[in-house]
């Protein structure tokens, strides 16, 4: 969703919390077809859904329709996308009251080995990224988190591979709460794995590189009069911050250009008149009101401004 963003993207400005509810899994995904089958990822996270537990014991369930959000790397470029998942795994697993417990990590090992597995065998290489941030609810849950950010077990594990037909990507997430128990004693506690397949991040290339195109084109036709929109952090910091405390996120501002003076363009900004870089010019979204944003305003930033 970028990146405790990530987390914050459900509708694009709202929280995606891991518990949210997902619908149950569709017909097709119950009635495997010869398309599915031929998926490895697939073939694997329907084989881990229908064991129902991991090696440590801890359950597994399988649902789908949970969402995972992107945000573009290139700190000049807002692009978001949403896309929702193929399969998400759900583990319920259990720490001691204090101290780092063995199966959370016994249990992700379990996973992201398994993910190893399948992308070399069709030829690739499993990269992964790390969430930005790392927080809990508790500091039991926090020492726990750390350790597994340490053992590279939880982030954005993504198989990489020539054929582009081999390529998934697969989110392993946890709760942001975990829940006391008295029998047994300790805490339960929550990960998801969230698979998205080769041609849903093919689509995601796709968008990512059409909206690219419009940014190159705004910039290289850039003329007085053009309605556009400019990132709030590109702004002095009275215009800028109203629109910064609505969420994290690369949000925009609806601008004007008022003059064209290469490498420089004048625009207006509410009452202020301003100059800024050219290749800072975004294309221009819907404008929403700045005193209507809240952090559960919906649809993608790089599609709308807020206007003044």
């Amino acid at each position: 969703m970028g990146d405790i963003w990530l987390r914050a993207i459900g509708g694009m400005g709202g929280v995606l919390l891991f518990w949210a509810a997902v619908a149950p899994l569709p017909a097709q995904a119950e009635e495997p077809s010869n398309a599915r089958m031929a998926s490895a990822i697939e073939a694997q996270f329907m084989a881990w859904g229908k064991n129902g537990t991991l090696a440590s014991g801890d359950t597994v369930t399988i649902a789908s329709r949970d969402t995972v959000g992107f945000e573009s790397e290139d700190l000049g470029n807002p692009f978001t996308d949403v896309m929702t998942s193929i399969f998400t795994l759900k583990i319920v697993t259990r720490l001691p009251f204090m101290g780092v417990g063995e199966r959370p990590a016994q249990d992700l090992r379990e996973l992201v080995s398994g993910l190893q597995s399948v992308c070399e065998q069709t030829g690739g290489t499993l990269e992964r990224k790390i969430p930005p941030e790392l927080k809990g609810s508790s500091p039991q849950v926090n020492q726990n988190l750390a350790v597994l950010k340490k053992a590279s077990l939880i982030g954005r594990f993504t198989c990489q591979s020539a054929q582009e037909a081999n390529r998934f990507m697969v989110e392993i997430d946890y709760a942001p709460a975990a829940s006391s128990t008295l029998i047994p004693p300790g805490w339960e506690w929550g990960f998801a794995a969230r698979l998205i397949n080769a041609t849903q991040l093919q689509a995601k290339d796709r968008r990512a590189s059409e909206y690219a195109a419009q940014i190159q084109s705004v910039r290289s036709n850039v003329k007085p009069g053009m309605e556009t929109q400019v990132l709030a952090s590109d702004l002095p910091e009275e215009l800028g911050t109203p629109l910064t405390r609505v969420h994290r996120g690369k949000l925009s501002v609806c601008a004007i250009v008022v003059d064209v003076k290469p490498p420089l363009a004048q625009i207006q900004v509410k009452q202020a008149s301003l100059f800024v870089p050219i290749d800072k010019l975004l294309p221009k979204g819907e404008a929403k009101p700045i005193s209507k944003l809240n952090a559960f305003s919906t649809g993608f930033p790089h599609k709308w401004c807020g206007q003044y």
